[in-house]
């Protein structure tokens, strides 16, 4: 236990000083950084690391995390960008690695192995998300202030450039690199290439619309409308983007403050079942019959998978940062290349997979459609075997280790059943060890035996305690002992029952994929709706420019798409050849309805009215989102607190009552019996 605290101090710490070299880059690096490359063979194994890493699911959600906190301490270009990363993530990985070699050689073991790789886990995964949310944290208020001054400079001189050039000097340090940036973009002499670099490293959506909108007045010049309030097109579209971040930054102050310090509860069961089973066998020595028995062991798993489980849904329930786009063309789909290249596999995989041209394959195959998962009903077929075969393959080998644990402490635990505490003297353990040498001996002998009879094992007790008389009390008593553990021994085997009980839990585990894709797609859901909503407030303000037709719509529009980038990618290519039949297919592509609606206003854009004709009641569509946005806000800010509160205290109530209630009923049912049988 000792150790695993160590090393969970130890890689916070080397976590922290990995990220530490970055923090002083922010007061080191503003604007580009130099192009020079001081080392190309090291430049290159960084790119192919950062590579290798973007192509596994479980690498590739560190790296995007790294990178985020990276890509807000300093603006790079891309290759910059992926070098700066791929050295954090070499940096983590080698302190790992260092303390991993060091405690090994210091204290070998599958135990402290265990005990130092869930620390270097959660503690890299803890410090990672720190600075992360951290950065997040001071940087969405930043940008609001940097709005703000953007607002007023730009009312009084009408010209972006110098408007942006004086906010620079009233935003905090994270906003300010990214405004000189922005600036730098602006005064380029190619604005629109150099704001499309800008977007792929930009840390958010909302500093995009921004740095996209100042370069678009740049490029086309405002228009004014004096029948308006605000009669500047970007003073309204600065409008509606702080109304967008105002319910941001609301939202993320809220589900922060209601789930703090919720998701170091879950850890506790890891950190603590040992100590407490020390505890209490230290206590009550009986005690260790029960934790390594069958029920103990399966209750230690449950403990540790039921904790970390609970500790990753609670870190599902904290995330809300923006959702990345991913193309899935770079990606290593395991399932794939085994379906392909092994002929067994394929075999398989047909006889548990649903027949083409079912309802059963036509109902999994949109149910990955709608999931946006990179699957095939075979694929994922071979996945919920491979899970479920995993899955028996741990549950059928932990059975086998249970009887065997079992076994051997019925075999060799010396301090008897009878004995409550711990308070044994040297002369009663060495008593008590003598007594478990005989036992054990005898039931070598009964094991051997081909058959036996309760008289004839009496007798030979009794020779062998020296004692004339079978019925004494004595024989009597070793008699009941040794074949109690007898019966332990010859029943520590694999049962029937026990595999039908793994069989039944695979069953359900073979359905996990399945669940998940549901889950996922009900957030892609959410998803889209959200981006539908951020579509209507880019509509809004591009209309307001007489010279943006329905092409450069969806080209902006694809620009800041996630759930739709490629259904517009693929409408952008096919726009030259017709435009209505491109829009008609984007439409079949994307059955979503409110995106439809926007669909059906491009196409009257085409034939029959202007842009700002056909979005002239957007700011109604808009007004109402943001009302529901709002109150969708306020419920998922409840539901995933109440939620978060219930996993955090689950673990905890799980290692209280399989490690202290559970045992206890089991030592008062115990010496009850010894009582009894004393009588």
């Amino acid at each position: 236990m000792l150790i695993a605290i160590i090393s969970l101090a130890v890689v916070s710490v080397g976590s922290a000083v990995a990220f530490i070299i970055y923090e002083k880059n922010k007061k080191k690096q503003i604007g580009l950084p130099k192009k020079k490359i001081s080392n190309k063979n090291f430049n290159k194994f960084y790119q192919k690391f950062y590579l290798l890493c973007s192509r596994f699911r479980l690498t590739n959600n560190i790296l995007l995390r790294v990178r985020k906190k990276v890509e807000t301490l300093a603006v790079y270009d891309e290759y910059s960008l992926r070098r700066q990363v791929a050295q954090t993530m070499v940096t983590i990985v080698s302190v790992i690695l260092v303390i991993i070699l060091a405690l090994m050689v210091i204290r070998p073991g599958w135990l402290i192995s265990f005990w130092i790789m869930v620390g270097l886990v959660f503690a890299t995964d803890l410090m990672i998300d720190f600075f992360i949310v951290r950065i997040e944290k001071k940087l969405l208020p930043q940008i609001k202030e940097f709005l703000n001054r953007l607002r007023y400079f730009y009312a009084q001189t009408h010209m972006i450039d110098e408007a942006s050039f004086e906010s620079i000097n009233y935003t905090g340090s994270e906003m300010k690199v990214q405004a000189q940036r922005i600036h730098s973009t602006l005064t380029s002499v190619n604005p629109e290439e150099e704001q499309l670099k800008y977007e792929e490293i930009a840390p958010n959506r909302f500093l995009k619309v921004i740095s996209g909108l100042m370069v678009l007045v740049k490029e086309k010049g405002d228009v004014i409308d004096p029948e308006k309030e605000r009669g500047s097109a970007f003073t309204r579209g600065i409008a509606a983007i702080t109304k967008e971040l105002n319910l941001e930054i609301m939202y993320r102050s809220k589900l922060a403050y209601r789930l703090r310090f919720l998701a170091p509860l879950t850890l506790i069961p890891i950190f603590f079942a040992l100590p407490i089973q020390s505890a209490i066998v230290y206590l009550f020595p009986i005690m260790s019959r029960f934790y390594e028995s069958r029920i103990g062991f399966l209750g230690a798993i449950f403990i540790y998978a039921f904790s970390i489980g609970m500790y990753f849904v609670i870190r599902k329930i904290k995330d809300v940062s923006d959702v990345s786009y991913q193309t899935k063309l770079n990606k290593i789909q395991w399932e794939k290349r085994l379906y392909e290249k092994f002929k067994i596999v394929r075999l398989i995989v047909k006889i548990f997979s649903p027949n083409y041209k079912t309802v059963s394959y036509a109902k999994k195959s949109q149910l990955i459609k709608d999931a946006n998962e990179p699957l095939e009903v075979e694929w994922l077929t071979l996945r919920q075997l491979v899970l479920s075969v995993i899955t028996l393959i741990i549950l059928v080998s932990g059975m086998f280790y249970a009887h065997k644990s079992e076994s051997q402490s019925a075999l060799y635990n010396i301090i008897p059943s009878s004995m409550m505490t711990s308070n044994v003297s040297d002369e009663e353990y060495e008593e008590f060890k003598k007594t478990t040498d005989f036992d054990r001996e005898m039931i070598m002998k009964l094991q051997s035996a081909s058959e036996f009879t309760a008289n004839g094992v009496m007798q030979t007790i009794a020779s062998q305690m020296g004692i004339d008389e079978v019925e004494n009390p004595k024989v009597k008593q070793a008699y009941d002992r040794i074949m109690d553990k007898y019966t332990i021994v010859e029943n520590a085997y694999f049962k029937w029952w026990e595999l039908l009980i793994i069989l039944l839990i695979v069953f359900g585990i073979w359905y996990i994929p399945e669940i998940l894709l549901h889950l996922q797609k009900k957030l892609r859901r959410k998803d889209m709706e959200n981006e539908v909503h951020q579509f209507l407030t880019i509509i809004s303000i591009l209309r307001e420019f007489n010279s943006i037709g329905v092409l450069t719509l969806l080209v902006w529009l694809e620009r800041f798409s996630v759930t739709f980038k490629e259904p517009l990618q693929k409408c952008i290519l096919n726009f030259d050849s017709g435009p209505e039949e491109a829009l008609e297919e984007l439409s079949n592509d994307i059955s979503f309805e409110a995106f439809q609606q926007i669909v059906e206003r491009l196409k009257l854009s085409i034939s029959r009215l202007s842009v700002k004709e056909a979005f002239e009641d957007i700011e109604l569509e808009r007004e109402f989102y943001l009302e529901q946005r709002e109150e969708y806000n306020n419920r998922s800010i409840t539901n995933r607190g109440d939620f978060a509160k219930l996993a955090s205290v689950s673990p905890v109530a799980s290692l209280i009552i399989l490690y202290v209630m559970i045992p206890i009923i089991y030592i008062s049912t115990i010496h009850l019996q010894s009582m009894m049988t004393g009588f």
